[in-house]
């Protein structure tokens, strides 16, 4: 199976993190804030980054992160669209789906993250995706997506869930 590149999320995206710049100490949110420290404020008190800490991407830490994982497969609307997807897959054309065309279909959990799951992870678990479904695995911070064809995934980076209707 080819490998595919997951951006690690970062803290730089998150709305929630706080860079103090002002030079007097000051208590805010619950901690004495110093200058050119970083913070995050996704629970109920601040949290100070350690040295120690990832200096880019998401630390173990992080309020927002979900475990065990969300699977959310999608389902698509109507049969005229399996259709056309069956004869599109027929003729070797690559297609991307749209994000209009999709249901949701069930909700579970799993213990993979989104590389493991595009490696083994339909066969290692109890909710198996039905053809021409997407399986999104949110781990509460990115969620990523799927396009199941029936033999094999492929990886979707610009589906938008947003979309789904």
């Amino acid at each position: 199976m080819p490998t595919i590149n997951i951006k690690r999320p970062r803290c730089c995206e998150c709305e929630r993190l706080f860079f103090y710049s002002e030079k007097r100490p000051k208590k805010h949110h619950g901690i004495t804030m110093y200058q050119g420290e970083r913070f995050c404020l996704g629970g109920t008190k601040a949290r100070r980054f350690k040295k120690s800490d990832a200096k880019i991407y998401v630390p173990v830490w992080c309020p927002k992160k979900v475990f065990p994982h969300v699977l959310r497969i999608y389902t698509i609307k109507s049969l005229l669209r399996e259709i056309i997807f069956t004869s599109l897959l027929q003729e070797n054309k690559n297609f991307v789906p749209s994000e209009m065309d999709y249901k949701l279909r069930v909700t579970g959990s799993t213990e993979l993250d989104a590389k493991e799951y595009y490696t083994a992870g339909i066969y290692k678990n109890s909710i198996k995706p039905l053809s021409y479904e997407v399986v999104e695995i949110d781990d509460g911070i990115k969620p990523v997506f799927f396009f199941w064809n029936g033999n094999k995934l492929r990886y979707l980076p610009f589906f938008n869930k947003t979309k789904i209707g």
